[in-house]
């Protein structure tokens, strides 16, 4: 059992052997690891500068379900919040042991139709993943209905994160990626235009190179050492 927070109440996640063995050099984050991972994430979130953010970070566990059982199955997973209110989703994704994020921005931009919202793909390895993008689509249009009764606008599609030097750390750094993004939330949306409809690929270093606190203060090795990339590419699908 792993505590997840330090003062009290303490909490604890449980690992079974075959999880506890996935963080062995070399091995791929199981589900579970990748949950506390975020769990943990989100509870050092909510004691920083940035806790005002309106998130939802979902389990590894829900794309699976949406993807082979379709919308009805996740109808209830968020009935308790109406995510057209919040200013980012997280949505992580597990495709042929490969670990990458989708973050949902401003949907509330559906409700308003004054610009486009944003989908932010966090993938290590920069691959596009047009078909889950198209997925997630689907998933907010389908949300849009049941909750408002509208029809989905226009998206506007981007890549970004830092890159692994292998094929076995997309879990850490999709951790990573996710972290930077929300620390960055302000600086990243800053370069999409204001009308929606285009996006500045080059971005000062001064803004997009942002290092892990951790190898600030220690001089560890981590992976959030590798920078925000500033290789960005959009699409705005219409």
């Amino acid at each position: 059992m792993v505590p997840t927070r330090a003062g009290p109440p303490l909490r604890y996640w449980i690992f079974l052997v075959q999880d506890l063995q996935r963080f062995e050099p070399g091995e791929y984050f199981s589900d579970e690891i990748i949950n506390f991972g975020l769990a943990l994430w989100y509870e050092r979130h909510l004691s920083s500068c940035r806790r005002s953010m309106k998130l939802l970070a979902l389990s590894t566990f829900f794309w699976d379900t949406y993807v082979k059982n379709g919308y009805t199955k996740v109808s209830k997973w968020n009935s308790h919040i109406d995510v057209f209110t919040l200013d980012l989703i997280i949505i992580p994704v597990n495709k042929d042991n490969h670990w990458f994020a989708f973050a949902i921005c401003h949907l509330a931009a559906c409700l308003g139709n004054e610009r486009p919202f944003y989908i932010l793909g966090l993938d290590s390895l920069a691959w596009g993943h047009a078909k889950i993008r198209d997925e997630i689509r689907d998933w907010i249009a389908a949300e849009l209905m049941a909750r408002h009764s509208r029809l989905i606008d226009s998206a506007m599609i981007i890549s970004l994160g830092a890159i692994q030097p292998n094929y076995v750390d997309c879990g850490p750094y999709m951790l990573h990626n996710i972290d930077r993004l929300v620390r960055s939330f302000d600086i990243v949306l800053s370069h999409i235009n204001s009308d929606g409809t285009s996006f500045s690929p080059e971005l000062g270093d001064e803004d997009m190179e942002v290092r892990c606190s951790c190898r600030e203060k220690t001089g560890t090795s981590h992976p959030g050492t590798a920078l925000f990339t500033t290789r960005l590419l959009a699409y705005l699908l219409v």
